[in-house]
């Protein structure tokens, strides 16, 4: 309904829009500050973060009889900072005239059920209960996005594309959720997180002027996830941090802790 309504806007009024589908959107963020703190959540690698973290008893898998690799659905798993990145970037095609498109938003490459469960095994070091579910109905065996032209388009540089990072994260989110529930809303302001999404490619007055001083209409379709994610239209004096920071959080687990240290594998 959005993409339609958008569409006719620029159909009526000429307002050009940037549309992104999300795919499977996972992680949290990498500076450890917050992370999904979704009540009864459903997402899979939250799902299996909290089991191995024990805010939950057991995992299910629903399904094993897919026409996959291993029976398990396959899904496509993006970073939620990657995201981020590519809102902004949406934002900077619009504001230097592109025109209106819809991108979809993933790494174009899926894991299925089953590997990303072993891998949240794997990085948490806890061998968690998982049991075994009858199918849910309208699940599709593999849904994997075709995201050459995000890339092309927002010259859009995923950073996080790796799944062992993902969980990293939504493990270190997880667990900083789960000792101490005020981070849930300590959020940077929208043009830190902005910055911290293009890697301090702007600073908080150049950010400033480039959206003052260029006219036009534009939409981004998803812009709200952006600015719940940061925390609203904040305004920081304070320089833009590396995003590739370390999370000061003190992980469940010894073998977390010591897995964040890893670099980031690079494809």
């Amino acid at each position: 309904m959005t993409e339609i309504m958008l569409r006719d806007a620029t159909t009526a009024h000429g307002l050009r829009h940037v549309i992104l589908r999300y795919f499977n959107v996972a992680g949290a963020d990498p500076l450890g500050r917050t992370g999904q703190s979704t009540k009864a959540a459903t997402h899979l690698i939250k799902v299996a973060a909290e089991t191995a973290l024990g805010l939950r008893p057991k995992m299910d898998v629903f399904g094993t009889d897919y026409p996959t690799r291993d029976g398990t659905c396959i899904r496509d798993y993006i970073h939620v900072s990657d995201l981020v990145a590519a809102h902004a970037d949406a934002l900077l095609y619009l504001r230097r005239g592109g025109a209106s498109t819809t991108l979809n938003c993933g790494y174009g490459r899926g894991f299925s059920v089953l590997e990303v469960i072993e891998t949240v095994k794997r990085v948490s070091g806890v061998d968690f209960k998982v049991e075994f579910a009858a199918r849910r109905a309208g699940d599709p065996a593999r849904l994997v996005a075709a995201c050459d032209l995000v890339r092309s388009t927002l010259k859009w540089q995923p950073r996080f594309d790796d799944l062992r990072t993902i969980v990293n994260h939504a493990l270190a989110g997880a667990q900083a959720t789960k000792t101490a529930p005020w981070l849930r809303v300590r959020r940077p302001p929208l043009k830190q997180s902005l910055m911290l999404a293009t890697s301090g490619a702007w600073t908080a007055s150049a950010s400033t002027r480039g959206w003052q001083d260029e006219p036009g209409p534009f939409a981004v379709a998803g812009l709200l996830a952006l600015v719940l994610a940061s925390g609203g239209h904040g305004t920081s004096s304070a320089p833009p941090q590396p995003l590739l920071q370390k999370p000061q959080l003190i992980p469940a687990q010894p073998e977390l802790r010591n897995s964040m240290a890893e670099p980031i594998k690079r494809r």
